[in-house]
């Protein structure tokens, strides 16, 4: 068998042995943690930091391999599938629990997501030139910074994603933002990220043409607004048969964040005909029950000024 992750304590050891995921404590031993429906072989990724859930692919070889991103926490469930796609594998999860990344298959190609709590995916997008292509592999505690490999004019290309930038170059983060001299290095890729969201590690090649793993730890920059549970807030009007379903769901994403930084705790979800296109617990209220409903907008209208409307009505 292979361990791939523990928890914060390292009670906890995750992995797949004989073909199927395991989560091994000293109590329990190795369980094996099954299969989803139809499917043949499975492999854990990512646990929690309390050793609760745990996150990986599970796999039908038969026919051809096709592979999908599940959430286990005592049962395995499936997180979802992109828009046309057909493949998923789930990378890691945040600390907390409550933020699942990893790569699957889009209309576009492959592709970066992010689960909030294993209730379907958003796609992330990738960077400009060469392939479209992306895949996570880290996350930070609130689920604000995403850290992965996708494809640019360079070849493949760590990248950083936050809810406010979108996904972007490590590199030119670096260069441009910190102000670090990255002459002749290539950062390939990102391979995981802190709590905080400010310490990043990964590999890439040198100036010398070897590869080399890298540490990058990042200035604090504009406020990321963390994540609790509470009030619900119910978004219509996001069309999944005719909208670009990553842009505007960031769109709803920085929505969330403005009104967060007017009022408290909480949960966002966008809804539309009654199923949860996507989810992020983003600051809303002060933990009760309330919901609030308002309607969809064109994405062209600021959101800071939206969301001090919705506030004060």
């Amino acid at each position: 068998g292979q361990g791939t992750e523990f928890s914060e304590n390292g009670a906890v050891i995750v992995g797949s042995v004989t073909e199927t995921a395991f989560r091994w404590t000293a109590a329990t031993g190795a369980i094996d943690l099954g299969v989803l429906e139809r499917d043949h072989e499975s492999r854990a990724r990512g646990v929690s930091a309390d050793g609760s859930i745990v996150v990986g692919s599970s796999i039908n070889t038969q026919d051809f391999i096709f592979s999908r991103a599940f959430r286990w926490a005592g049962s395995m469930s499936e997180i979802g599938s992109l828009a046309e796609g057909m493949g998923s594998g789930a990378a890691a999860i945040s600390s907390n629990g409550a933020f699942i990344v990893g790569g699957a298959t889009s209309h576009s190609g492959g592709e970066a997501f992010l689960s909030v709590g294993g209730a379907g995916m958003v796609g992330l997008g990738d960077l400009p030139g060469g392939n479209f292509f992306s895949t996570a592999y880290g996350v930070s505690e609130q689920g604000n910074i995403i850290v992965g490999q996708s494809e640019s004019g360079n070849g493949k290309e760590a990248f950083i994603w936050d809810t406010q930038d979108g996904m972007r170059s490590i590199k030119t983060v670096l260069e441009q933002e910190q102000g670090l001299d990255l002459t002749g290095w290539l950062l390939t890729s990102a391979e995981d990220v802190s709590d905080c969201g400010t310490i990043i590690v990964g590999y890439g090649i040198n100036p010398n043409g070897e590869t080399e793993a890298w540490r990058a730890s990042l200035k604090p920059g504009r406020p990321q607004h963390p994540t609790s549970y509470g009030t619900t807030v119910i978004v219509h009007g996001l069309n999944l048969a005719e909208g670009d379903l990553v842009k505007n769901s960031l769109w709803v994403l920085t929505m969330a964040e403005a009104i967060a930084r007017r009022v408290g705790t909480g949960q966002v979800f966008t809804v539309v005909e009654g199923l949860i296109a996507y989810r992020s617990d983003y600051s809303i209220g002060s933990g009760g029950e309330n919901i609030v409903v308002f309607d969809w907008l064109a994405e062209s209208d600021d959101p800071v000024s939206i969301a001090e409307r919705l506030v004060e009505a």
